[in-house]
């Protein structure tokens, strides 16, 4: 019997995409920067857990658990992990198309599962391995990596060019972070998830420094921040508290 809670986590889980592809495309039609788009989330969603911890009386590093050095390391990692994940899967749509660049993103439950099946022992069953087949053909059909499709060439469409690739590369990685942030939030089933969130924040800002070292076309950290026009703050604000949202959930519900 299915219980209520898969329905709601299956419900969850379904809007949470629905969201980061709604994202995804507002950032490819207006042209957003994603160097941008990730310090307005971090500074935002630090600000927003920073206060929500004083309330609570939270602490940022948890000493909890057996090991209580590990407990705080793995909690860093998710955090840097997931703003990871999210700069990839933002900067990912910049060099490909949305719907391209979605699959590739949503090929997170191969990497969970592999993870999964790694560091947590979960069994392989059978109609896992023919999903992540399934997922891997279909990664294999978008890309059409040149040494499977070198004689298919006149069917292969004129974007699959070099930045292309780059972008796939991207996507992919965005996936495997996301597997990684998975398998970690597993192990810090007893940290609270406003820290969990508070951290996921500082490694977005992390990642927006990061970015803003090598992406020539961010504005914010120079003079240039005025030339930024009131519908792309709005816009970062707005992508701000839908990806909490998204964060949200999977903090509170868990992975799997």
């Amino acid at each position: 019997m299915i219980h209520r809670f898969h329905i709601v986590g299956i419900f969850l889980a379904v809007l949470s995409g629905l969201i980061f592809t709604l994202n995804n495309g507002i950032i490819q039609l207006m042209k957003l920067d994603f160097s941008e788009i990730m310090l307005v989330r971090g500074s935002i969603q630090v600000l927003m857990f920073t206060l929500l911890l004083l309330a609570k009386g939270y602490s940022v590093l948890p000493t909890i658990g057996e090991n209580v050095t590990k407990t705080k390391l793995l909690v860093i990692f998710q955090g840097i992990g997931s703003g990871l994940m999210v700069t990839c899967s933002v900067s990912s749509v910049t060099f490909m198309p949305l719907g391209d660049a979605m699959v590739l993103i949503f090929m997170a439950p191969l990497s969970t599962m592999i993870l999964a099946a790694i560091f947590l022992r979960h069994n392989l069953r059978l109609y896992k391995i023919v999903n992540a087949l399934l997922l891997i053909a279909g990664a294999i059909l978008v890309i059409q990596p040149t040494f499977i499709f070198d004689n298919l060439q006149n069917l292969t469409p004129s974007y699959h060019n070099y930045y292309y690739y780059l972008g796939a590369v991207i996507a992919l990685s965005s996936a495997v972070f996301d597997g990684f942030v998975n398998i970690t939030i597993s192990y810090c089933q007893e940290v609270q998830s406003l820290v969990l969130l508070w951290w996921a924040g500082i490694g977005a800002i992390i990642c927006s420094f990061i970015g803003f070292a090598f992406d020539p076309n961010a504005r914010m950290l120079s003079y240039e921040i005025t030339d930024i026009p009131y519908s792309h703050w709005i816009a970062y604000v707005g992508i701000t508290f839908q990806v909490l949202s998204n964060s949200s959930h999977k903090e509170t519900l868990g992975p799997w």
